[in-house]
């Protein structure tokens, strides 16, 4: 089996999704090797102090071939939003640039407009509670993975409860 690609065909062994704001959601899957004792899939949170710098390492610790972020829009109707968001974009983007890799942004998704929502994370074994940033960025890792590298088998099929 031909392993997923890149945007140029490579082949994915490991992918960060982001969720950044004041508070940045990270999740990461890696292809996993035989007898590997790392988990496929692995998430946490930076900040909520200021953390470009942290971000930064964090990358370039995990070396990522393709960087998956959510977006960011200024809606001026809604006071609270973070414009923090974007300065992590940017160091997200540099990161990127510099070390050649793939940068890929999309949608925020909230209320319900992915397919990947809380009851899909929880039979994926991935949700964690009191994480929202975290399991953010799961929702655009996945989303990613399955949507746009045909990675359907990361799906488990739906419990038959009628049965």
């Amino acid at each position: 089996m031909t392993p997923p690609s890149t945007p140029t065909s490579r082949p994915l062994y490991k992918a960060v999704g982001l969720d950044p704001g004041g508070t940045t959601g990270w999740a990461i899957w890696r292809r996993l090797q035989p007898h590997s004792t790392r988990p496929a899939f692995e998430c946490g949170q930076i900040g909520p102090t200021e953390h470009h710098m942290r971000l930064y390492r964090f990358l370039t610790q995990e070396d990522p071939d393709v960087v998956i972020y959510e977006g960011f829009w200024y809606r001026p109707h809604l006071p609270n939003a973070e414009l923090i968001s974007n300065e992590y974009i940017g160091v997200i983007r540099l990161w990127a640039k510099e070390h050649q890799k793939f940068c890929i942004k999309q949608p925020v998704f909230k209320n319900g407009n992915s397919f990947v929502k809380d009851q899909l994370l929880e039979r994926m074994a991935l949700w964690t509670p009191g994480r929202p940033h975290a399991m953010d960025a799961y929702r655009q890792l996945i989303n990613y993975l399955v949507t746009r590298q045909g990675m359907t088998g990361l799906i488990p099929p739906k419990e038959n409860r009628g049965a």
